[in-house]
């Protein structure tokens, strides 16, 4: 049970998505290349991730994401199985949360509203060279022990929505824990000139760059790590190629939409009727 508690809160840390916002998320473009790692899989991912007007383009791989505000939708593209997939937004929300989730994600959720004690650790051994300040939290709920350790990069200004998206709180995915703590250190700094979508917005309501994201749970005495660091920040736009359908892939349904419908059929069988049997 504890693993599999684990393996939620990671997953849930791992996916990136857009909110509902009226404004332009990035009025310049904005490449981030992140190196992610989780201690269960054990495995280390580069991915590149391109944020510019209301797209994100993220490439893990052979795997292409395009999460289109204004369609609201998402696109995946697997270059591997020549096959792309389209899905409503809402569709996503509704597959990230399968019901035979619900009671473990109500239970880990129950310290919702507690609130995140940041401490300023300076640069001392930060993770990512664009680090400007590092904090890090504690906090132990009902059931999982919880540290935080988080790196802003006060260079690049963002709107509270624009950083929902780079760390993956905003619709259509739910917010994790520790997203209050990110957008607690983020706020405030970041340069006077805004440079991302902050239309002008007062010091107060600008948001730095999240460059390091380290988070470490631990249940029954068992320990999970995930790590997001950002080791380059740059201004390109993907290329043509990368968010274009190849030629000749076959529409499919999503993994993920796939994945919720025989979660949710195996919750409607009958299982009491065969344990009586």
């Amino acid at each position: 049970m504890s693993h599999r508690l684990i393996r939620t809160l990671v997953v849930l840390a791992l996916f990136v998505s857009l909110p509902g916002a009226a404004d332009v998320l990035f009025p310049t473009p904005l490449h981030l290349t992140r190196r992610v790692h989780e201690s269960i899989g054990g495995g280390t991912t580069v991915v590149e991730q391109y944020c510019y007007g209301n797209r994100v383009i993220t490439v893990r791989g052979p795997i292409t994401t395009i999460a289109d505000y204004d369609k609201s939708e998402l696109t995946e593209i697997d270059r591997e199985s020549g096959t792309y997939s389209i899905s409503r937004f809402d569709q996503v929300a509704k597959a990230l949360n399968p019901k035979a989730l619900q009671a473990t994600s109500q239970s880990t959720t129950a310290g919702a509203k507690k609130t995140w004690e940041l401490r300023n650790v300076g640069r001392a051994n930060a993770l990512s060279a664009r680090s400007t300040e590092v904090f890090e939290a504690d906090r132990k709920d009902e059931a999982v022990t919880r540290h935080v350790r988080i790196g802003i990069d006060s260079s690049v200004a963002l709107s509270k929505d624009a950083l929902d998206v780079i760390t993956g709180s905003a619709f259509p995915a739910n917010p994790k824990e520790e997203d209050a703590a990110i957008a607690s250190a983020a706020k405030g700094h970041a340069p006077a000139i805004a440079s991302q979508s902050t239309n002008g917005a007062r010091q107060a309501d600008r948001y730095g760059l999240p460059v390091e994201q380290l988070f470490r749970f631990e249940v029954e005495g068992q320990q999970a790590e995930y790590r997001d660091i950002v080791v380059r920040v740059g201004a390109e736009i993907p290329p043509a190629d990368l968010v274009a359908i190849p030629a000749g892939a076959k529409l499919v349904e999503s993994r993920l939409i796939t994945t919720s419908r025989m979660v949710d059929a195996i919750d409607r069988l009958p299982l009491d009727g065969l344990k009586k049997q």
